[in-house]
Order: C-alpha cells, then structure tokens, then sequence
C-alpha cells in the first residue's frame, strides 16, 4: 500500500492551492503561545505542551483530503465540511458524549488536536476573506495582481509556504519528530456530523495524513531556495506583509485562532448551546450579547477551501521514501514519526547555514532583547526625554508582546545594559499592536514632552480594526502611567496610528501630532484602503478623555487618499528649516498609475510605483508637490527622511523594491534605492541629487534611513532589513550602511564606508533606526 502510494505521489498530480503545511503549524506555534487561559483546572498551553504531536499534526489536518492523490479527491467534500463550524460543533458534542472528566490521555489529545483543527479554520477564513472583505488575498490581489483574487490566490497560498520556509525560523517544526492523528475519534466525529458512519474510512484518514507528514519532513529539505525569488518577485506585498498585515497576516490569524479556541473551551465546558453557532468560525459567539461585527452576504459554500498546493506536497513528500517513516497504530489514534537517519539527514538540512565572512560589518557593541516570543521588540524606536531630566530616554514597542502589544522605557543609552527597562507599558485590549508607532509630542503645549503610542487593530474582536493613539501626558518628574487622552478613528478599517511623526505644522512652537492610517477607507465609506493623515496640533485647552475623530475641525487637520489601495500615510516625517519653514512629508507607496479614468483595475495598469506627497505649514487642502514613481513595484514612499548630508538640507525617499544594479549586473531585483532630494524654500528640486542602491536581489534596501552627524560629520544611514547574503547563507540577517558624504552622484551599498550587522539570520536588522549620541558607538565606528 505504501510503496503505491509513493510512486502515485511521484508521478501522478495536478495543481491545487491552499496555506501549507508549515504556515498553518506556525500559525499553530504563535496560537500557543496566546493561550494564557484555563478552565476547569485545565491549563490549555500546558495540555499543549504535553501533547506537541497531536497539536502539530492537527494544523494542516482539514486539507488532508483535498489532494487527488488521496483517494483520487473522492473526500474533497469531507476535507470541505472539515473547514466549518458545524465540523467544530460535532468534535465537540462527541468528546462530551465519550469522554468524562477528569480526561484521561486519549481525550487529552483528542483535544489538544481539535485546537490545532479550530486554528486550521479560522485562519483559512480569514486568509481566504471568506465572509469578510479586505482579507491578505484580497488586498493581495488589489495591490499586485490587478485586482484578480484568482491570481493572487494561486500564488498566494503556495506562496506563502515558500516564504515562511525561507523567512521564518522553523526549526522548532523539524525538532518534534512525531505525530499523532486520533483516527479513531475521528470517525466517531465523522459519524455525529453526517449522522452516518459510512462517510470517512480508517484508512483514508491514515493514508492521507501519512502523505501530510511526508510532506512536512520534505519541506525540511531545502527545496525552497529555488522557489522564494519567483514568489518574492510576483508579490511584494506577500514579502512585506505576510507576518504583519492587520486581517489575515499571521499574526492576525494567530490572535484569532486563540480567540476562537477560547469559545472551543467554553463549549467543552458547558455544551455548544451557550453558544451562536454560524457556519464561518471567526462569527462564533459565547455567552454575551452580539456585536456590531458586519457580516458578509456572501455564502461561505460558495467560497470554496481549494485545499493544499498539491504540486508542492508530492514535491516535498516525494523526497522521503515510505521506508524511512515509522508507523505504530494505537488504540484510537496513528503514530508517525522518522527513522534515525531520517531525522540525521533532516536536521543536519536545518541546521544554520555557514556564515559569510564580511571583513567591514561592525556588530553591535551591546544589545537589548525581548523574552516575549513573536513580540516583534523593536519595530518601533525612538529617543527622547519623557521624564525631563534632560537626557534623552530611549523608548522600544513591541506590537505583539503578549496579545495586546508593550512600549519598554529605557533610561539612556549610557546606562548599564543590565538594567531593566524604567517603565513598562502594556497595552489593555488584545490584539490591538499597542506600540506600532511611537512619537514625542507637546500635544497639551506646556512645554513638557509627552509620549504618543499608537494601537491600530484596536476593535479587531469586532472586525472593525479602527485603531486608538494613546497620549500620555509627561510631567516635571516622570510620564503618566495611564493614558491621557485616548483619540479613536471612527472608521471601519481606519488602522488609526499605523504610522506616527511630530512637528509643529501650524508654527505656534509646539511638537503637533501626525498620524498616518494607510488602511484607512479615507472620506468614502464605500472606499479600500485609500489612507488617511491626521494632525492633531497642540492645545493648552486639551483635556484628559477619550475622543473621537470626526472630521477636520480648528484642532486638527486630515488629507485623504484619492485611490482605492494607495496607502496613503504609509512612512511620514516633519522638518523645520533653520528659516523656520516646515513640511510634511507622506508616503503612499502602493500608488499606482491607472490606464482607466475611473481607476478600474486592468492589466496595464502600473502596480505599486508609489509617490510622495510634500505639504508645507502651514498645511493647505492639498499637498504643494508631488514625486511620483516610476518603476513597477518600485514602492517609492515606502520610507521618506529629512535630513542634512554635504551641507544641504534633503528629502531621502525609499523605493525598496526598485531595480537595483552592480557594475555589469543591472538587473538586482527588487534590489532598493534611496534617491536624495533637495528641500528649499520653493519645495523639493525636480529630479533626486543623489541615489543609493542596494546590492542584493530583495534586500528592501531603503527600509528606513537615518541621517546624523559621526566624527563630526554628516553621514546616511541605510538599512535593507531583508537583505540576504544569498539565498543560502545570512537569509534576511539585514544590514545597515553608512556613507559619508563625497563627490559621487550614484553609490552602491557595497561602498559603504561603514557596514552594521547583527549576524543572525532571519533577525530583520535595520527594521527601525534611531541615533543617540553615545560615545561608545560613536568610537567603535570612527575605529
């Protein structure tokens, strides 16, 4: 039977899309580690860590009957129901009628299984916008394919495999070398959904979840290197936005998943009635009134689960022979799991690659870390003085710690790198990425420093996403521990707080508020993702309160975007000159340049050029200059700086997926550059004065600059936070470049004068930049 089944996988196969294997186990990982809860005297995450192999096992467990090769796709329909709400209510009412209290192992792992299934579900709803809109697909599809969700979809879920593999650090997947399947049970549970126990066979659970786990093992193999830059030149949106888009990025899903699994224990507990029971599990609701969440008209049947990427599953599976798997049947369950040399070869496959040596990098001198598991510590960053003792503190988000995000204070960076941080605060409703954007501000203008912090999933539990930017107000001694004032956007998808800066842009002499939100639907309510920028200026008469935003009024200011996926408000930065004019810089990086006056999506269109939209104080209705892109897929405005370099004041402007070139080699893709712009009093010149390129295909080299002064000069630096060494060695470690000025009108990141490294692979170096005047940096450099 086995021998068959392999030389069926070899040769036999069509195409087939869904998450994979490794994206739905990682969703599981991150799931983990979101259950904080218990019931019954049941820690769940304690269950789960007893039982990896059934939880594991249970994360790509519904797509198991989708592929042809199981069975000939004669249980396409089961895997399908599989996917569902009423497969969860029938799980449950079966363990209830099998199992009593306390559970003994079997049923533990019937139910630490089942809570892998439910993260299953709930993430292909939302991946797939299945009875909601805007999911990652769609938005996918409005950004990179020309609105064609079928497109974006055969290249997003097998995808989305590829660049988990290549970008993620899964060796903990390759480590549990079991699996657990409660065949048993499941026929049972087959049984109470149909109501008839001649829908599912033993065998055919057996036989096509041994497929699964072959392919898990051979994705461990290292057959991606050669897929990633077909998927990474495809999309740029699924490089950048995989981990982090707000509805059907990972971490959303993760955030879902244990939201869902919450209600998954209720119901074990006290029966599915206290429960509303829709048929897509992200609408399950237990014991509270209803929400105001919108809900598609759309029938989820009509939106079919197309199932697991087939090709790549007999790819990878195909790599392991039949006789290299163990399998011991139980009393209700299978067992499979890798011979001894099977497990050498795989892990010997997984082990860090060999470092390139790199004679210029200088690593960091000392670091700061996080013990939060996918916290994300560190994507935002900022110096200033928040307890006005007249040094500069250094302040650290981190969006995911926990469920609902932290900011770390630090005193300065002169300070023992052994000490904890001064102040801790922690966002209070999950999910909502307290912490994506910091920015110092005098928004109740008494002359003291407060700290803005932004939440922009805030109301994710609701589906509304609309975002919160806490201000707490500084004081003569310290920074409030609670927020001051609390401002709300009022839409739908606002994301309010995504990107944060401050300047003062009505030139009264205060630190004003500007927020970005490039999800934003802008000023129409039947509008995608146009963005939105507001500026909230700083008033003695502020108050303590919650507000919400309703439109532009004499205490702030809001521009909109003209263009359904525009993401206006993406990067943003304030300069005053030393004349004391000021501008405003915004960037909408996914712009594009439509063939069609009324911007209907068509394949000649020009995806994601991006521009720049310069304003100066004070701000008019419209911006005073425009830069546009002029490259497919260029993404100029994904970061914008002001700055000083060669004694002249500048705008740097980040297209991180532009076409870069090395000498003879002119086709770096999505390589990166940082053109450099004149700023006068008239506004930006025409035409940049000065670019730097990346040197690596899809380094996003231009991620974030930083201008600042070293040994007494003025220098840039440029990070490219996914730049690998190559698609072997240092994947994604990042790097930042320093150049000090000289006459060259075109500089190459390898000629740098400095280069910064953090020597790991996958850490994503360069993500935020900020520069403290600490002299032990400052001398490790000019070394």
């Amino acid at each position: 039977m086995w021998k068959l089944g392999i030389l069926f996988v070899c040769w036999g196969f069509h195409s087939v899309d869904a998450c994979g294997i490794t994206t739905h186990i990682d969703i599981a990982e991150r799931t983990r580690e979101f259950l904080g809860f218990s019931s019954e005297g049941i820690f769940y995450k304690d269950l789960i860590d007893k039982h990896p192999d059934a939880f594991q096992a249970g994360a790509p467990y519904p797509d198991a009957y989708y592929p042809d090769v199981c069975f000939g796709g004669d249980f396409h329909d089961v895997a399908e129901d599989t996917h569902w709400t009423p497969f969860l209510n029938a799980s449950v009412n079966y363990i209830r009628k099998r199992y009593s209290r306390p559970w003994n192992e079997d049923a533990e792992k019937l139910v630490v299984f089942l809570m892998s299934v439910v993260q299953h579900q709930v993430a292909d709803a939302s991946w797939h916008s299945l009875g909601i809109d805007q999911g990652f697909l769609r938005a996918m599809a409005n950004i990179n394919y020309h609105g064609s969700f079928s497109a974006a979809h055969s290249d997003g879920d097998f995808g989305g495999d590829v660049v988990n593999l290549f970008a993620l650090d899964t060796e903990y997947i390759g480590r549990l070398d079991k699996w657990y399947v409660p065949t048993q049970d499941l026929l049972g549970i087959y049984e109470e959904l149909y109501g008839r126990a001649d829908m599912m066979r033993e065998d055919v659970i057996q036989n096509c979840t041994f497929l699964l786990f072959l392919g898990r093992l051979g994705e461990n193999l290292g057959i991606v290197d050669l897929l990633y830059p077909q998927y990474a030149e495809a999309s740029p949106f699924l490089i950048d936005q995989l981990q982090s888009y707000y509805l059907g990025g990972m971490d959303d899903m993760a955030t879902w998943s244990s939201h869902v699994i919450g209600h998954t224990v209720t119901m074990l507990d006290h029966g599915t009635d206290v429960c509303e029971l829709p048929e897509n599990p992200l609408y399950i609701e237990c014991n509270q009134i209803r929400d105001n969440r919108l809900r598609s008209k759309r029938s989820v049947h009509q939106l079919k689960n197309p199932g697991i990427d087939e090709e790549f599953l007999l790819k990878t599976s195909s790599l392991i022979d039949e006789d290299e798997v163990i399998v011991t049947r139980s009393a209700r369950g299978v067992y499979f799991e890798p011979t001894e040399s099977l497990k050498r070869k795989i892990m010997q496959s997984i082990k860090s690659a060999p470092k390139v040596d790199v004679d210029d990098a200088v690593l960091p001198d000392f670091s700061y870390s996080s013990s939060g598991e996918y916290s994300r510590f560190g994507e935002a960053v900022i110096t200033g003085d928040v307890n006005n003792d007249g040094l500069d503190d250094l302040i650290i988000g981190a969006p995911d710690y926990g469920e609902s995000g932290s900011v770390d204070g630090f005193p300065s960076v002169n300070s023992s790198i052994d000490e904890v941080a001064d102040k801790k605060l922690i966002g209070i409703q999950e999910n909502g990425r307290f912490g994506t954007a910091l920015a110092i501000v005098d928004l109740n203008a008494d002359g003291v420093n407060d700290l803005a912090i932004s939440a922009p999933t805030i109301g994710s539990g609701s589906l509304q996403y609309h975002g919160v930017v806490y201000i707490f107000y500084g004081t003569q001694t310290e920074l409030s521990d609670i927020p001051s004032v609390t401002y709300v956007c009022q839409e739908r998808y606002c994301n309010f707080g995504s990107a944060l800066a401050s300047g003062d842009l009505n030139l009264d002499g205060f630190a004003d508020l500007v927020v970005g939100s490039p999800h934003s639907p802008g000023n129409f309510v039947s509008a995608e993702q146009r963005g939105a920028i507001s500026v909230l200026y700083a008033d003695a008469e502020r108050k303590g309160s919650t507000q919400i935003l309703r439109g532009e009024t004499s205490s702030q200011w809001m521009y909109f975007g003209s263009q359904d996926y525009d993401w206006t408000g993406f990067s943003l930065d304030v300069h005053t000159e030393n004349s004391g004019q000021t501008w405003l810089a915004v960037g909408a990086p996914t712009h594009r340049i439509c063939t069609h006056d009324d911007c209907r999506y068509d394949s000649t269109d020009l995806q994601s050029v991006g521009k720049v939209l310069l304003f100066k104080a004070p701000l008019s209705d419209e911006p005073q200059q425009v830069i546009l892109g002029h490259q497919v897929f260029g993404q100029t405005g994904f970061s914008v700086k002001f700055g000083k370099y060669r004694d002249q004041a500048v705008l740097s402007i980040g297209s991180v997926t532009a076409v870069g070139e090395i000498g003879s080699i002119n086709n770096l893709t999505q390589a990166g550059e940082v053109a450099l712009f004149n700023v006068s009093a008239n506004g930006l010149d025409l035409e940049p004065w000065l670019r730097f390129e990346g040197d690596r295909s899809f380094g996003r080299f231009g991620s974030n600059v930083l201008f600042m002064r070293l040994n007494n000069t003025d220098v840039i630096a440029v990070s490219a936070a996914l730049r690998s060494e190559t698609m072997l060695h240092d994947r994604e470690a990042g790097k930042v470049f320093i150049f000090y000025p000289d006459s060259a009108l075109r500089r190459n990141a390898f000629e740098a004068d400095v280069v910064l490294s953090f020597d790991e692979d996958k850490s994503h170096f360069g993500t935020s930049l900020i520069h403290h005047e600490a002299s032990v940096l400052r001398d490790r450099i000019g070394d």
